[in-house]
């Protein structure tokens, strides 16, 4: 398998707190996408991250196999017509106000004629708790905008690399 190569194509870090962290005129000249988030709980909002593909909210319908790690256990809920994925299943990670990482890669963003497919994993420094989740889309459009949602505190980043 030929070495992939990532390129930094946009870096965003909240000043204040917020609840949207908007990455927009995404380039399209990649194969692929590969989202790095790393957040803190601003304490007000939704504490499970979420993501949105080109402001599409109810309309972006999702379906989803994904799996929480509890370090003893596994469970997760497969769910379909889900207007957001939600990458973090019932742990709450950035209510516990520790930093998340969370990884999205994107599957050939710029496709105008194949669903989209992602690959997710979440968790944080002081838990056992861990998420993955694989994703498809209704969107056979280019992806250009991904919104996160969550309670974020000032100086969380997100950058996204293009995959050659």
């Amino acid at each position: 398998m030929p070495t992939q190569t990532f390129v930094a194509i946009k870096t965003v870090t909240l000043a204040s707190n917020a609840t949207f962290l908007d990455l927009t005129n995404i380039n399209q000249s990649y194969k692929d996408l590969f989202l790095v988030l790393n957040a803190r709980y601003s304490g007000s909002g939704v504490s499970q991250p979420q993501m949105q593909f080109n402001g599409l909210g109810s309309n972006g319908y999702w379906t989803c196999i994904q799996e929480a790690h509890s370090g003893t256990s596994i469970s997760g809920p497969n769910y379909s017509n889900q207007g957001t994925i939600s990458f973090d299943y019932n742990i709450g990670v950035l209510a516990a106000g520790y930093p998340v990482l969370l990884t999205t890669r994107i599957f050939d963003y710029t496709s105008t004629n194949r669903r989209k497919q992602t690959r997710n994993t979440c968790g944080n420094e002081n838990s056992t708790h861990r998420s993955t989740g694989y994703h498809q889309n209704t969107l056979n459009s280019p992806i250009t905008e991904i919104r996160l949602i969550g309670g974020f505190a000032a100086g969380t980043t997100a950058t996204i690399y293009g995959v050659i």
